[in-house]
C-alpha cells in the first residue's frame, strides 16, 4: 500500500488506534487530516456539492431539514439537499434512497447542527449525543439510483440480529446505481456495505465494531451480478478496526460465480487496517473465515 511504514506490534496495540499513534503514521487519522499533517489521497472522489451551505437553509425549496420530529421516511418530500440534524433516527428503519440527482447536481444528505456546528461536524467517529444516527442506506432498490452523496452521519443500528449479536443494516448500493458517495462517515457493528453498480465511492469513512458473530460483518465489498461488471468503484482514505472479518472484499461467491461480472477500474488506496487483541482470530480460525479476492 502507499506510504506503508511499519511499526512494533507493541506500538499499535498500547495506544488508541484513532488518535494516538505515532505522529508519522500513514494512512487516515481524523485528528490528523484535520491538522493537515498528512497529505489527501490523490484518489479522492471530489465533492463541490458540499460547498452549498445557506445561512438560512428554511428559505431555499430544495432544500429540506431533517429531524427527529418528521416521524418516518414515509413524510420525506423529494428534494436537492437533505440536512439531517443530531437525533437518532434508527427507528426509521434504513434511509430509502430511491431516487436520483444529476451530474454537477447530486442529491445530498448530510450532517448539519443549527446554532453548533453547523455544517462542519468532528467526524462523526468522535460525535455521541450530537451524532445524526442513522440505522443504514437502501439506495437504488431496486432498479437503482444515480448522483448521491452521503457526508458526515452515523450508522450504528440495531434493526441487524444475528446469533444473538445485535448491529446496524448497513449500506445496499443496488445494481444499476451509479455516482453515489459516502463520505466523511461513522459506521459501527454494521452488517457491512455492499456496492454494486458503477463510479461509486466510500472515502474518509471509519468502520469498526467486533459483533463477535461467525461470518463478514462490518466490512465493505464491491459485488457484482450475473454477466455485469461493477467499473470504476473506489474505496479510499478509510479506518478499519476491530473487525471479525475480512475489511475489503471484491467476493464471487458461492456455486457459479465464473458467471459474475468482474470489477474493472476498481481503486482501494491509502486505507488503514487493523485488528485489536479482542478481535483477533486464531490462525485456524481465520482461514475458514477468509475468501478469494478479500483483504
Amino acid at each position: 500500500p502507499p506510504r506503508s511504514t511499519l511499526f512494533p506490534y507493541t506500538t499499535l496495540f498500547r495506544s488508541d488506534l484513532l488518535t494516538s499513534r505515532p505522529p508519522n503514521y500513514p494512512g487516515f487519522v481524523p485528528t490528523v487530516r484535520t491538522l493537515s499533517i498528512l497529505p489527501e489521497s490523490e484518489y479522492l472522489t471530489p465533492t463541490p456539492e458540499l460547498t452549498f451551505q445557506p445561512a438560512e437553509p428554511d428559505q431555499f425549496r430544495e432544500v429540506f431539514i431533517i429531524t427527529p420530529n418528521l416521524g418516518g421516511w414515509k413524510n420525506l418530500p423529494k428534494v436537492k439537499v437533505y440536512l439531517c440534524t443530531p437525533g437518532d433516527y434508527t427507528d426509521w428503519g434504513s434511509i430509502p434512497a430511491d431516487f436520483s440527482g444529476e451530474a454537477g447536481a447530486p442529491i445530498v444528505f448530510r450532517y448539519y447542527e443549527p446554532g453548533g456546528y453547523g455544517y462542519s461536524p468532528p467526524h462523526p467517529y468522535y460525535l455521541e449525543d450530537r451524532s445524526a444516527n442513522f440505522e443504514g442506506v437502501q439506495v437504488g432498490k431496486p432498479n437503482g439510483a444515480r448522483w448521491i452523496t452521503f457526508h458526515g452521519l452515523s450508522f450504528r443500528g440495531k434493526g441487524f440480529q444475528k446469533d444473538g449479536a445485535i448491529g446496524g443494516e448497513g449500506v445496499v448500493v443496488y445494481p444499476g446505481s451509479a455516482h453515489i458517495v459516502f463520505d466523511y462517515c461513522h459506521f459501527y457493528k454494521a452488517r457491512g456495505l455492499r456496492i454494486y453498480g458503477d463510479s461509486s465511492t466510500v472515502q474518509n469513512c471509519v468502520l469498526n465494531g467486533n459483533m463477535g458473530i461467525r461470518g463478514d460483518h462490518g466490512g465493505m465489498g464491491i459485488y457484482t451480478v450475473e454477466g455485469k461488471d461493477s467499473r470504476g468503484n473506489r474505496i479510499v482514505s478509510n479506518e478499519f478496526f476491530d473487525l471479525t472479518a475480512d475489511a475489503i472484499g471484491l467476493p464471487k461467491d458461492g456455486s457459479g460465480a465464473e458467471k459474475f461480472g468482474n470489477v474493472p477500474g476498481t481503486i482501494i488506496a491509502d486505507n488503514d487496517i487493523y485488528t485489536t487483541d479482542e478481535s483477533k482470530r486464531s490462525e485456524e480460525h481465520t482461514s475458514e473465515l477468509q475468501s478469494p479476492n478479500t483483504i
